[in-house]
Order: C-alpha cells, then sequence, then structure tokens
C-alpha cells in the first residue's frame, strides 16, 4: 500500500519526531538535511538508522515495487492507493 509521497513524507517525519528519530522539528530543514545526513552528519542520537531518515528514499515507490518484482511474479503483488483504500475499502480490496 502507498500513500500520496509528500503526505507520506510530513507523516513520516512526524512520526519520527514523536518516536526521537528526528531532531529536526521542522520537515523542509530535514529534507534540506538528507544529502548531509547521507554523509553521515547531522544524524539524530535517537535515529536506529541513518536511511530511515532519507525522506525521499523512502517515497520512492518505483524503486520500492521494482525490488518486489524481482523477486515475485506480477501476478502475485497487488499495489494498493492508501488513498483510494481510505476513501472506499471494499471496493479497493
Amino acid at each position: 500500500m502507498f500513500r500520496e509521497p509528500v503526505s507520506f513524507m510530513h507523516s513520516l517525519h512526524s512520526q519520527y519526531l514523536s518516536e526521537t528519530t528526528e531532531d529536526e522539528m521542522d520537515f523542509t530543514k530535514a529534507l534540506a538535511l538528507e544529502e548531509t545526513r547521507k554523509k553521515h552528519l547531522s544524524i539524530p542520537q535517537g535515529a536506529r538508522s541513518p536511511s530511515f531518515l532519507f525522506y525521499r528514499s523512502r517515497a520512492d515507490y518505483y524503486e520500492h515495487i521494482q525490488r518486489f518484482l524481482r523477486v515475485f511474479n506480477k501476478e502475485q503483488i497487488k499495489v494498493i492507493i492508501f488513498e483510494e483504500f481510505i476513501k472506499d475499502n471494499a471496493k479497493t480490496l
């Protein structure tokens, strides 16, 4: 299940703030820190893995889907869009 990328990144940032994985309160600034963090700098002490803070990579759905397609047949994969699921669970499923 995939969520619209920008709202997903905002939600992930909020979740990480509450879990103390993220220490940058401002979402825009957190995005700007990605390149620095990829160099293992400015990593919050509570971060379990620096890559968790690479918001754009986490929302790169194409790469995630391709990884599944390398392992499973296309017929074994069901991609669900979160917003469609919320509108009508039964129809989407």
